[in-house]
């Protein structure tokens, strides 16, 4: 289960996307890819309304890949 996993496991964490060479833009997404919400939990942090916020804190580019992120999720993003 996703919420038993441990932060420094998560393949969403920062040191995984750097270790692997992405960008900051794509750490910070990793970091917050579940801002709109994920296949794996109920509900969310963030509306898409409130994109604004997100894009206010970790920039327009980060957050459009968080954006993208969340128009994925129809149930094969995330183990079950």
């Amino acid at each position: 289960m996703q919420a038993e996993r441990s932060w420094t496991t998560c393949t969403a964490s920062p040191a995984y996307s750097a270790a692997w060479g992405a960008d900051p833009d794509v750490q910070l997404a990793g970091l917050c890819h579940a801002g709109y919400g994920t296949d794996g939990f109920d509900g969310s942090l963030l509306g898409i309304t409130e994109r604004w916020v997100l894009a206010e804190l970790i920039g327009d580019r980060a957050e459009a890949l968080v954006y993208l992120y969340s128009g994925m999720l129809d149930g094969w993003t995330h183990m079950k």
